[in-house]
């Protein structure tokens, strides 16, 4: 069926996947022997979706997905150990906890629920690397109670 609908666009342009937002069929692609549909999905950039109106990847906000899935954690995108890794579904704006590494200097920048970026807290004047406090929302010092055992 898809094969179909690409050759009604003569090769010339991506179609918007069936079902979920972040991916699209690609029916630009040189190599046309024997393809599945399978074959033809491809995935856009984390955290990217395809656009029906320009038929390409665009940033997340200035695409509306109509009726198909809007995939927001980077595990949708690839697969993942862990399908939480990274994610900011669910936290809000600004600097988060990184959920898989919590008492960490890793840290993620979330924007409606995607994660923009990974980060680690710098090091401290004692050359320890700070952690990120999730209550107040930033690295901090290691407390030197902490350090003993």
């Amino acid at each position: 069926m898809v094969e179909k609908m690409c050759q009604w666009t003569d090769y010339q342009y991506d179609l918007p996947h069936y079902d979920a937002c972040h991916k699209y069929y690609d029916c630009t692609s040189s190599e046309r022997s024997a393809r599945s549909e399978d074959d033809m999905v491809r995935t856009c950039k984390y955290p990217q979706l395809f656009s029906v109106d320009s038929g390409k990847c665009e940033d997340f906000s200035k695409v509306d997905c109509g009726t198909r899935k809007e995939a927001m954690k980077p595990c949708d995108y690839t697969k993942c150990a862990n399908p939480d890794e990274a994610s900011c579904f669910g936290l809000p704006d600004g600097d988060n906890v990184y959920r898989t590494k919590e008492g960490s200097p890793h840290y993620v920048t979330c924007l409606t629920q995607r994660t923009l970026d990974k980060k680690v807290c710098p090091m401290d004047s004692r050359g320890l690397y700070m952690q990120f406090a999730p209550g107040v929302g930033r690295c901090l010092p290691l407390d030197a109670s902490t350090l003993r055992d």
